[in-house]
């Protein structure tokens, strides 16, 4: 699925290995656009928007990420920016990965 007319408003096709090297350059700010991971606006009690990318707070840090799916397909990445770690989670099934990808970030 490419999407048609939509998949340039938020389709991405990456392999992990494409992913990890978003998350490193989303880490060291030479991605292009890093700054959309700032959040400018609320959106709910512990949580705030960027543009496109989330960010809550949890007990004890605050995690910054984006998930996405298709045709049974599942991503998430997170970014914990103060501690300057980042996950990828890429999977072949239509339930969501966000937890785990959680849990892959706060694993030391």
């Amino acid at each position: 699925w490419a999407g048609g007319a939509l998949g340039p408003a938020g389709g991405v096709r990456a392999s992990i290995r494409d992913l990890a090297r978003l998350v490193e350059a989303l880490l060291d700010g030479t991605a292009p656009g890093v700054a959309a991971l700032d959040p400018v606006a609320r959106f709910g009690g512990r949580t705030r928007i960027g543009a496109g990318w989330v960010t809550t707070t949890l007990p004890g840090r605050e995690v910054t990420w984006h998930n996405g799916a298709s045709g049974g397909f599942r991503s998430w990445v997170g970014l914990d920016r103060a501690a300057d770690t980042g996950v990828a989670v890429l999977s072949a099934t239509a339930a969501a990965v966000d937890g785990a990808g959680l849990q892959l970030l706060a694993s030391p």
